[in-house]
């Protein structure tokens, strides 16, 4: 429960910027006020998707010190180096930014990545690129080539075969599928 002087406190800092949206609000027709209200509506949506995504990168369980194996990455830097990836995806990746973000160099990230991964880096990005076109193949009606561009990939042609290499099937079998 709130204070009155917590109240107080909302009503000074947010009162006014309160009565000018709804004066902005008022001066709108009704059409561009559906207008606005589906794009609200729309945006809401894409940030509690993305928010979940988030949300669930957070809660992954840390291994124990016990649990990890030697030489591996600590818990907290690979979960530095997930997050980094997750954000960062639809960008060029290098291997060094991601050794960087780990707090090692490049050759000892790469060896530790693998050990706690049982992948490359490469290969693991490129698993998450899939994943997340995975999403956009079964929530969205983007083009193939949009999605590619989307995830990272620099062709649709590049997209279609790591796709079908990681998961045995083409995007367009995917899209098909989901609808």
């Amino acid at each position: 429960m709130l204070t009155a002087h917590a109240r107080a406190w909302i009503e000074t800092l947010w009162g006014p910027l309160q009565s000018d949206g709804h004066a902005l609000m008022a001066s709108l027709p009704e059409e561009h006020l559906r207008i606005v209200a589906g794009f609200l509506t729309s945006a809401r949506a894409i940030q509690d998707r993305h928010a979940a995504r988030v949300a669930k990168l957070l809660q992954e369980p840390g291994r124990s010190r016990a649990a990890r194996q030697r030489g591996g990455l600590s818990p907290a830097a690979l979960h530095r180096v997930k997050l980094y990836v997750e954000a960062h995806l639809a960008r060029r990746i290098p291997v060094g930014e991601l050794a960087r973000r780990a707090g090692l160099s490049v050759f000892h990230f790469t060896r530790a990545f693998r050990q706690s991964t049982g992948m490359t880096p490469h290969a693991w990005v490129q698993q998450q690129r899939v994943e997340r076109a995975r999403d956009l193949l079964s929530q969205s009606s983007l083009p193939l080539g949009d999605i590619a561009l989307a995830v990272g990939f620099g062709s649709q042609s590049h997209f279609t075969t790591v796709f079908r290499r990681i998961t045995g099937l083409t995007p367009a079998v995917i899209r098909r599928d989901a609808r």
